[in-house]
């Protein structure tokens, strides 16, 4: 993402999930977005048009549904990318709302589950947990980190929907601390 409209339109969880449900079903109309999401189709509407103003999504195809034409939306890139080489301060603050936005989503989620009670599991199959650590990485630790990062991330999008399997969200912030902040 070049442009801080582009992250400022993320931020707000229905967002994230929209682009999430276009990631992993790939395209789709608001009528299916809607059903993935278990939610209504009139009010996606406004956040598809919010993202499709900015450019992450664009109209795919068109076809009939129920005597009237429908659009199916489909993401134009396959993950949300920051750009690196932005420092306005209007990319650092849509930066930061977006992942607000995602962290807000992350605690629903969390919420839910307790609420649903989905607290049992074994020590090596837990399904519902919070963890924060902090230590001190060199620059080839930082580079471990995040091959097992991508590790994680690929077993998630390359997992497949059988009868036996549950979904999962995994949410990951990493954070440098400043020098004087140490464990």
């Amino acid at each position: 993402m070049r442009q801080a409209e582009q992250l400022a339109a993320l931020s707000t969880p229905i967002r994230w999930q929209i682009v999430e449900t276009l990631s992993v079903h790939g395209p789709s109309s608001v009528r299916q977005l809607a059903e993935h999401l278990d939610r209504k189709p009139e009010p996606l509407y406004y956040h598809v048009r919010a993202l499709l103003s900015v450019g992450l999504v664009l109209v795919d195809s068109k076809r009939k549904a129920n005597r009237r034409a429908e659009a199916v939306y489909r993401l134009v890139a396959s993950h949300v990318m920051v750009d690196r080489k932005q420092r306005s301060r209007a990319y650092r603050e849509a930066l930061c709302r977006s992942c607000e936005s995602f962290l807000r989503l992350a605690a629903r989620e969390h919420r839910a589950a307790v609420e649903r009670g989905d607290l049992a599991g074994e020590a090596d199959l837990r399904s519902l947990m919070i963890r924060r650590h902090t230590g001190h990485l060199t620059r080839d630790g930082l580079r471990r980190l995040n091959r097992l990062l991508a590790q994680m991330e690929e077993l998630l999008d390359k997992s497949e929907s059988v009868r036996s399997s549950e979904t999962y969200a995994l949410t990951v912030v990493l954070t440098p601390l400043p020098a004087n902040q140490t464990q």
